[in-house]
């Protein structure tokens, strides 16, 4: 997972400055509600950072569907805007969770439904898989727990340094898979729990571990499709990856996992088939 605090706009943010200038309808009422809207903009930085107070309510309320609507539909230059926050990015893991494929949608942090005004606002909008996605929800703040059940990746660095790891064991044949996480000894004990927290509420254990049953079947059925070395192939694709003893993403773990434990390297070299399949009939283009 990677620092996104160089995506932070602040209140000085223009998407919304974007808006006002497109020829969609509507850009009247956006115009009547500018002051009001850049006040909550001062606002969002706060309402992140202390994370044990429930975010102030919305004061935008039928303004509220026309901001919301901007998002859902919006005009040529903001929807460029949009588009590259949500794909043209460098990302190749999720922030939020690290799961090992480029987000292909934007999380709303606060929740637009509940907080229109950020509708439209980058520093509320970040890039996020599609698995954190039903997860999140319109979740914010845990009345049990008097606190945010997320960390904001662009105003919180604290979660690009996690890292993980991944216990492979064989047994009664078969692989099992444990997650654990670490993070640096410089990173206070208030920190920490905010991490434990934001990977209980995002599920992420049970999801590693899912994860990792599902490349061990999609292993499996390499092996069994082909003659290949399981322990080339995996040294292959963490060549592939940033070389660190300690992965920011579950592929790398997944790989790292295998490769420390002899049997589960030869549990699946086991599955490799002796000779090619044979080739089907030739093909031809039409």
């Amino acid at each position: 997972m990677k620092d996104l605090s160089h995506l932070r706009a602040g209140p000085g943010c223009s998407w919304f400055e974007v808006a006002i200038g497109s020829a969609k309808t509507n850009t009247a009422i956006l115009r009547s509600i500018k002051h009001a809207v850049h006040e909550r903009y001062k606002e969002f930085e706060e309402s992140i950072e202390n994370y044990q107070t429930e975010p102030r309510k919305s004061g935008i309320s039928f303004s509220g569907d026309v901001l919301k609507d901007f998002y859902e539909h919006p005009p040529t230059e903001l929807k460029t805007l949009l588009k590259a926050r949500r794909r043209d990015h460098t990302l190749d893991a999720c922030p939020y969770c690290g799961f090992p494929r480029a987000p292909e949608t934007l999380d709303h942090f606060l929740p637009k439904e509940d907080w229109p005004e950020y509708s439209i606002f980058s520093d509320n909008l970040v890039p996020q898989c599609r698995g954190c996605a039903p997860i999140k929800g319109m979740k914010c703040f845990s009345k049990n727990e008097k606190q945010s059940f997320f960390l904001h990746p662009i105003y919180s660095p604290v979660l690009s340094t996690l890292r993980f790891k991944i216990d492979v064991t064989l047994t009664k044949g078969k692989l099992t898979f444990s997650p654990a996480f670490s993070i640096p000894e410089s990173i206070t004990d208030d920190d920490a729990k905010r991490i434990k927290f934001h990977l209980k509420s995002l599920q992420i254990t049970q999801r590693i571990m899912d994860y990792c049953d599902e490349q061990y079947r999609h292993w499996i059925r390499i092996a069994q499709s082909k003659p290949c070395d399981i322990n080339s192939i995996f040294e292959s694709r963490l060549s592939e990856r940033e070389c660190d003893p300690y992965p920011n993403n579950w592929a790398t773990a997944f790989y790292q996992g295998v490769l420390k434990n002899p049997d589960a390297v030869q549990e699946l070299q086991r599955h490799v088939v002796s000779k090619p399949l044979k080739s089907g009939e030739a093909h031809r283009f039409i």
